[in-house]
C-alpha cells in the first residue's frame, strides 16, 4: 500500500513456488477455477484495485486485479513447442530459439504443420498428433500461451514463435466456439457447485438449523480446557493430550446424546494437523465443529421415518420391493440358471399339460367352375404321382 511495485513484493515475499517464474501473475481466470474465496474477492474488486489479505483453506492472500473482461469461450489449437525451461543455460536457449526460427521457415515455406510438430516438437504427447491439444479457455493453460492462442483471428493460421516460461511455440488455431449458453452449460454448473466451497456453505446452514433444533450446547469449562492444553505440538498431531488432567465429561451435548472429552481428544490426535492455524481457539472451535457436522447429519439420518411420515412410507415401499425383488431371484429366477436338472423334470413332469391339439399341414385346391369336379379330379390323379411336385 506504500506503493510498492505489486509483482516486486510477490517475488520477495510470496509463498507460491510459481511467483518464481509468473511474478504473481495468473493470467485470467473465470468462474470455479480458483477456490471460492479467492473467487469472491477477486470478482469484487474493481480494475486495479489491491484486496484486503483474504483467508483460504491454504493460507492468506493478496490479490490485485490487473483487468476484467467478457469470457472468450474455448479453444482448440496445435503446437509446435521448443523446450527452453526455467534454469537453462543461455547456448542451449539460443539454440532453441533458432530451432524454432528454423521451423517457422519451413512452415512459411509450404511445410505441414503436423508434419513437423510430429517431427521437431519437444511436447512428446501432442506430438504424437500432429501437435493437438485439448480444448482450454481462460486458466486453464499458462497465460502467455492462452493469450497467443485467442489472438488468432482465423482458424487454420498460425502465430509467429512465441516465448513462455517453458520454452517456445508456434501455435496453430484449429477451431474456437463461444461461452456456452446456460442450458449447455447447466449441468456442468451444478456439478461444479456441488464440488466447490459454496456447497460447504450449504451444509453448514444445514448443519447450524439442526444444532439449534437439537439444542446443541458445548461445554464451556472442558473446552477452555482444551484451548489451554492445545500447543502447535498438539496442533501438527506431534503429540497427545495428557489424560490424567482431563476434566471428566462431556464436550458438547445434542438430541441428548453426549461427546465425551476422552472421544474427542482422540478424534483430534487421529486428524492430525487437518487445520491450519496456530491459534489455539480456532483449532477447538474448527475441530468440535467439524465433528458435530458429522455426528448431526448421522443423527438426523437416524430419526428421518420418525420425523417425516411420507419419507416413512415410501421407505416401505423400497423395502418392500426389494424383498419381493430378493425373494423372486431366489426362488425363481436364479433357480432358472442354475438348476438345469430340475428344469428338466419338471418338463418331463409336466410336459403333457401343454400340449395343443393335433394337426396337420395340407394344401386346399378349389376349382370354381361347371366342369370343377372333373378337373380336380384330373389334377390330382396327376399331382398325387409326384407327392414333391407344388403348386
Amino acid at each position: 500500500m506504500s506503493g510498492e511495485p505489486f509483482e516486486q513484493v510477490a517475488r520477495s515475499a510470496s509463498d507460491d513456488p510459481s511467483v518464481k517464474i509468473n511474478g504473481g501473475n495468473l493470467g485470467y481466470f473465470t468462474v470455479f477455477q480458483m477456490i471460492m474465496p479467492f473467487e469472491d474477492a477477486a470478482y469484487d474488486l474493481k480494475k486495479g484495485a489491491i484486496s484486503d489479505p483474504v483467508r483460504t483453506p491454504y493460507g492468506y492472500h493478496i490479490i490485485r486485479v490487473a483487468d476484467k473482461r467478457p469470457a472468450r469461450g474455448k479453444v482448440l489449437v496445435a503446437h509446435i513447442m521448443k523446450a527452453c525451461p526455467p534454469g537453462t543455460d543461455e547456448t542451449e536457449a539460443k539454440r532453441a530459439e533458432e530451432s524454432i526460427n528454423n521451423i517457422y521457415r519451413e512452415l512459411e515455406g509450404g511445410a505441414s504443420f503436423s508434419e513437423l510438430a510430429s517431427k521437431y516438437s519437444d511436447h512428446k504427447e501432442s506430438a504424437a498428433t500432429g501437435g493437438k491439444l485439448n480444448w482450454f479457455g481462460a486458466g486453464e493453460i499458462i497465460p502467455e500461451f492462452a493469450e497467443a492462442a485467442f489472438s488468432i483471428a482465423d482458424t487454420g493460421k498460425y502465430t509467429k514463435p512465441v516465448r513462455t516460461p517453458y520454452g517456445w511455440h508456434i501455435i496453430k488455431l484449429l477451431d474456437k466456439k463461444p461461452h456456452g449458453s446456460y442450458e449447455e452449460l447447466k449441468s456442468f454448473l451444478e456439478s461444479r457447485i456441488n464440488q466447490s466451497y459454496l456447497n460447504s456453505l450449504s451444509k453448514r446452514s444445514f448443519v447450524d438449523r439442526l444444532k439449534k433444533e437439537y439444542k446443541f450446547r458445548i461445554n464451556q469449562p472442558a473446552h477452555d480446557w482444551f484451548v489451554g492444553k492445545t500447543d502447535t505440538l498438539i496442533i501438527k498431531g506431534l503429540t497427545k493430550y495428557d489424560r490424567t488432567g482431563m476434566p471428566s465429561g462431556y464436550i458438547y451435548t445434542f438430541a441428548n446424546l453426549k461427546l465425551s472429552t476422552r472421544e474427542f481428544a482422540s478424534y483430534i490426535e487421529k486428524r492430525g494437523s487437518r487445520i491450519i492455524t496456530s491459534d489455539p481457539v480456532y483449532f477447538i472451535d474448527q475441530s468440535i465443529e467439524s465433528m458435530i457436522s458429522d455426528q448431526i447429519i448421522k443423527y438426523e439420518n437416524s430419526v428421518l421415518e420418525k420425523k417425516y411420515p411420507d419419507f416413512r412410507y415410501l421407505m416401505n415401499e423400497f423395502h418392500d420391493g426389494i424383498l419381493l425383488f430378493e425373494i423372486s431371484g431366489q426362488k425363481i429366477w436364479n433357480r432358472v440358471q442354475e438348476d438345469s436338472v430340475g428344469l428338466i423334470r419338471y418338463y418331463e413332469d409336466h410336459k403333457q399339460n401343454f400340449l395343443s391339439k393335433k394337426g396337420i399341414e395340407a394344401k386346399i385346391y378349389s376349382l370354381r367352375s361347371a366342369d370343377g369336379e372333373k378337373k380336380l379330379a384330373s389334377a390330382y390323379r396327376k399331382y398325387s404321382k409326384k407327392p414333391t411336385a407344388t403348386s
